[in-house]
């Protein structure tokens, strides 16, 4: 694995074994990876519409994502339109677990406050930019469901919410739609390959999808060989893919009751201390407009690493001490002083 990626793998990687029915509910404090959601019981499957209004939608894909006129590009293409929606949400969107460190917890928060914050450009993780997204393209008339994934070395196999869009090139397409995913996956991917995707590249990261029958893992590109590790894929051509995520396309979910479960979650974990490295400490990944750089950055108990991915695919790692981070997150990011006190305080950066 290159070393810019060490810092989103800071733990052994969790041995992948799918149930064929995950009707279970795993215990938050349970060292075992399980599925946390089940859908026998009717509080998890009862779904509530996204509190996002067209107007608001609209207002949103203009204004915060530049793309003007959003319903004649939809109607000369619907898959470029697809892939620019999705690009333009990752730009704009910054991927980061703030939420968990300021002074009122997630948990006594409502999906409104998520909604605001994508709204104002503060991001979120998945489970507040992915929603926010399907309903955004629902109201532009997509079709569109959400299905889970397994985040390698998590605690659960559904810890991801992901969004798949139906129908955008012919009748019975699929495309994976995923901002909300803290590596880089600027476009729409069309998941109509047999065994592997192309390769995307963004600044440098390279990426591919595996297929393996209902499973789709996302890989990004490594030189580094784990003999001992099973998150390993090889392509055709010999090349090295490190598994990130795998996606379940049979395993769909409703937003509202995922939401919900994972809100306790993560009041277990983070009044128990339990978060896994390196969720215990500021997850930051973005796009920086003026520059045109992603910055990738991982801060816990005053350590810092930031990763910096330049247009013509160079890697920089620049020093960053907790002012400087501040200031960067401040200046570029349109932070407040009081919101970044209280995470900085709260985590110990």
């Amino acid at each position: 694995m290159s070393a810019q990626w060490r810092l989103f793998n800071m733990i052994g990687m969790a041995g992948h074994s799918k149930q064929s029915n995950p009707q279970i509910c795993a215990n938050p404090t349970s060292g075992k990876t399980e599925w946390i959601f089940n859908d026998a019981r009717p509080e998890n499957s009862e779904d509530v519409p996204y509190p996002l209004s067209k107007e608001e939608a609209l207002e949103f894909v203009q204004s915060r994502l530049n793309i003007l006129d959003p319903t004649s590009v939809i109607a000369r293409d619907r898959v470029k339109f697809l892939n620019l929606l999705t690009e333009r949400m990752k730009k704009h969107t910054p991927y980061n677990n703030f939420f968990c460190f300021l002074s009122t917890p997630p948990w006594e928060k409502t999906e409104h406050h998520f909604k605001e914050w994508i709204l104002s450009g503060k991001g979120g993780v998945c489970w507040a930019i992915n929603p926010f997204t399907k309903a955004l393209l629902e109201h532009l008339d997509y079709r569109t469901h959400h299905i889970c994934g397994y985040l390698f070395g998590g605690k659960v196999y559904d810890g991801h919410i992901s969004t798949i869009v139906e129908d955008a090139a012919y009748p019975g397409s699929r495309h994976l739609v995923d901002p909300g995913l803290w590596l880089g996956m600027f476009t729409a991917v069309p998941l109509d390959f047999a065994s592997e995707s192309p390769v995307y590249e963004f600044h440098g990261i390279k990426m591919r999808f595996f297929r393996d029958g209902d499973e789709v893992s996302y890989c990004v590109k490594t030189s580094a060989v784990y003999p001992k590790k099973n998150n390993l894929v090889y392509d055709s051509s010999g090349g090295t893919w490190r598994k990130e995520v795998i996606y379940y396309l049979k395993e769909r979910r409703n937003w509202y009751p995922y939401f919900k479960i994972i809100l306790g979650y993560l009041r277990t974990w983070i009044t128990t201390n339990t978060l896994r490295p390196p969720f215990n400490g500021l997850v930051f990944f973005a796009y920086e407009a003026e520059d045109q750089v992603l910055f990738s950055i991982s801060a816990y108990r005053n350590r810092i690493a930031a990763y910096q991915y330049n247009q013509d695919g160079t890697v920089l790692k620049p020093v960053m001490t907790r002012d400087t981070l501040m200031q960067l997150l401040r200046d570029r990011f349109q932070y407040s002083d009081e919101e970044l006190t209280d995470v900085f305080q709260t985590c110990l950066v």
